[in-house]
């Protein structure tokens, strides 16, 4: 999952560029990178009292 986010972040942004939209670009790259290193941590694992 962490792979697919990090790669999605950096096709995306060539093909807003193209569409000359830098900024959608950029923010939707921090978005996927976000999501690439939310899922890379061990969140899910219940803690033990």
């Amino acid at each position: 999952m962490m792979k697919l986010m990090f790669i999605l972040a950096t096709l995306c942004i060539p093909f807003f560029v193209y569409f000359n939209q830098g900024a959608t670009a950029i923010l939707s790259s921090l978005f996927f990178i976000f999501l690439g290193a939310f899922f890379s941590k061990p969140r899910f694992r219940k803690k033990k009292i």
